[in-house]
């Protein structure tokens, strides 16, 4: 397996990180179109989030809303 399939391996699509994420994809879109997830547009209309990437998103994210008990 070349460098080239290794790499294109590691990239996800916005339905592919949303469920990694556990997510709905709208919201990884928001994140994109906000600066806060980065991607790299491949098309028109989509993108594609390394999956390193999308690991230090997630671990750096913080819990939203209501702490619960």
């Amino acid at each position: 397996m070349g460098d080239t399939e290794v790499a294109a391996k590691s990239l996800l699509s916005v339905d592919e990180a949303a469920a990694r994420m556990g997510r709905d994809p709208s919201l990884v879109r928001r994140l994109i179109r906000q600066g806060r997830l980065r991607a790299v547009r491949v098309g028109e209309r989509s993108y594609a989030i390394s999956a390193m990437e999308l690991e230090r998103f997630t671990a750096l994210r913080r819990p939203s809303g209501r702490p619960r008990r």
